[in-house]
């Protein structure tokens, strides 16, 4: 039998000494990217279950870096999920958890993105907690 190169050896990290000592760079970290690379934040739900009566985005597009501003109206009807096609890219009338996804905002750097997100106004109805399985589907 042939012996395995990789499997069962010592196999050197050529990015250890940079970890251990504090110098790698991590993609979540500024200045990591590529010229024109946009940042994105999502604004979630803060219920686990409301009717998405208004959501204003007029204030979070005139921020200076914000390249778009997107909410559920901007997005496919088309749903999508895990194991079941049952969620929108961003929710379009209602919201079903805390975390929920309502609005996203890409823009040229991180801080306008955030104060961006900041802007976002959602009005919401919240509607009563439902934990019954089949009373669920009819919503």
């Amino acid at each position: 039998m042939a012996e395995l190169s990789v499997v069962g050896k010592n196999v050197i990290k050529v990015d250890a000494l940079e970890k251990v000592t504090g110098r790698a760079k991590y993609a979540s970290e500024e200045g990591i990217g590529i010229p024109g690379m946009l940042y994105g934040k999502i604004l979630y739900s803060p219920y686990a279950h409301a009717k998405i009566l208004k959501i204003d985005t007029s204030k979070a597009s005139r921020i200076k870096g914000v390249r778009a501003v997107l909410t559920g109206k901007d997005t496919p009807e088309h749903r999508s999920g895990w194991m079941v096609d049952d969620r929108h890219i961003l929710c379009h009338e209602r919201v079903r958890f805390v975390g929920d996804a309502v609005a996203v905002v890409a823009a040229d750097n991180r801080e306008a993105a955030e104060e961006s997100l900041d802007l976002i106004e959602v009005e919401y109805e919240e509607l009563p907690a439902l934990f019954d399985p089949e009373e669920a589907n009819e919503t």
